[in-house]
């Protein structure tokens, strides 16, 4: 729970600065951390992430964001989608894109920060599923914080997963990854695979 807290308040103190535009970037809104966990059940994945935006400018930004979600032979296309602004609790509208993912647009007042908080979920046809990371790296510096949780079903193995010396965590009986990063740009996608 410790650990927990202070990634939270590190979190808050990301946002206060990001408004006070010391991480501004030129065009004006800002990517600034994800936390993203992945559930793995039987025949199927479900991704949740929340993701600090900022606009560190003096105007209103209206910005359209592509979300890419990975469809191939092993996961399905991205079912039950949400797309939200933590503050405000109303879901923001999207238009899925036949297999490649969903689109949406962001609007943020000036000198504003804020947690989007996008859900959805894909089922598998075997023991391994794949998410976009890099396109974080197209927002031109990198993420203040990431952190990444793998929650595997019961008597689950990890087989392969993307990043070196996970922290083993347990919940509720499930065997859990977890990875956190600071001042992060993600080299490779998150691929996973695990056997029963």
């Amino acid at each position: 729970m410790h650990l927990r807290y202070l990634r939270r308040i590190f979190l808050l103190v990301v946002m206060a600065l990001s408004w006070a535009g010391l991480f501004a970037q030129s065009a004006g809104l800002a990517f600034e951390t994800e936390e993203l966990v992945f559930v793995v059940e039987d025949d199927a994945w479900i991704f949740e992430g929340d993701f600090i935006f900022s606009n560190c400018t003096n105007d209103s930004l209206r910005q359209d964001v592509f979300f890419p979600v990975i469809q191939d032979e092993y996961q399905s296309e991205a079912l039950d989608i949400e797309v939200l602004w933590s503050s405000q609790s109303e879901s923001l509208s999207f238009t899925e894109l036949a297999g490649r993912g969903f689109r949406f647009c962001l609007t943020m007042p000036p000198k504003s920060s804020d947690i989007l908080r996008i859900r959805y979920r894909q089922e598998l046809a075997e023991h391994r599923a794949s998410y976009v990371l890099k396109t974080a790296r197209s927002w031109s510096r990198p993420l203040a914080y990431g952190s990444y949780t793998l929650w595997l079903p019961e008597k689950a193995e990890l087989i392969a997963c993307p990043f070196d010396d996970p922290q083993r965590i347990t919940k509720d009986g499930k065997d859990g990854y977890f990875w956190e990063f600071y001042d992060f740009i993600p080299d490779s996608d998150f691929e996973i695979v695990w056997r029963r």
